[in-house]
């Protein structure tokens, strides 16, 4: 059944052991990928979860706390670090990066201009404000843009905390994969220096592609050598 789906043009050698053996991987392969992409969409389904929870949560900031926290530049680094880190780990994967640096790129400039106005204004303050060890929360609410700050830290939190679900949601996609890209990357390394090299398409099937040919071809097109090769 399998020779006849995916290999209709290859009427030659489909009766000999090396060729059922081809047959049953790429059964494998169909077979692991349609595992994988069950597991995937509950990965898909969880992230979606925690985001619409995430949306919810209540979050009171900072108005009650005695001594508000300021923020600092080495924080602002973090939700920076934190962004590249997934654009790294996406590559490849079908996730709207250009789209997520855009909407966090407004974000991350307002935060830069709040932490510099607070900066300076800490300068102004000089040899008082070091000798002080607290600052009082109605002296901070005279400053709009610590104002500005304590109203919009949930949401920088919230921020952080989806990028982090984001990047274990990437790095949970890449570890259910890695055994067919094992199994690639394996076999082409072997390949390599013959021109030809596999290829594992979505549905799972296995194909070759050869030299700069345009069009893949069935597992069939490797020689004896290599299909024993395949088979290991």
């Amino acid at each position: 059944y399998m020779a006849r789906r995916y290999w209709a043009d290859e009427s030659a050698g489909k009766d000999n052991i090396i060729t059922a053996s081809l047959i049953e991987i790429n059964y494998l392969s169909v077979a692991k990928t349609q595992e994988i992409s069950t597991a995937q969409e509950k990965l898909d389904e969880d992230l979606r979860r925690e985001f619409f929870l995430n949306a919810f949560e209540y979050d009171p900031g900072g108005f009650l706390q005695s001594t508000p926290k300021v923020p600092s530049r080495n924080e602002l680094e973090v939700y920076r670090r934190q962004l590249t880190q997934i654009e790294q780990a996406a590559e490849g994967e079908k996730i709207p990066i250009p789209e997520i640096r855009e909407a966090l790129t407004r974000f991350f400039e307002r935060m830069v201009r709040v932490i510099s106005a607070l900066e300076k204004s800490s300068e102004k303050k000089g040899k008082a404000a070091k000798e002080k060890k607290t600052i009082g929360v109605p002296e901070f609410f005279e400053n709009q843009e610590f104002l500005e700050w304590v109203i919009n830290k949930p949401q920088a939190d919230r921020v952080i905390k989806n990028l982090s679900l984001l990047n274990k949601y990437i790095e949970d996609r890449k570890s259910l994969r890695s055994p067919i890209l094992r199994f690639k990357n394996l076999v082409n390394e072997f390949l390599k220096q013959t021109g030809k090299e596999i290829h594992v398409a979505p549905n799972g099937q296995i194909t070759v592609s050869i030299d700069d040919a345009q069009k893949n071809r069935p597992i069939t097109a490797l020689s004896s050598g290599e299909r024993q090769l395949l088979v290991m």
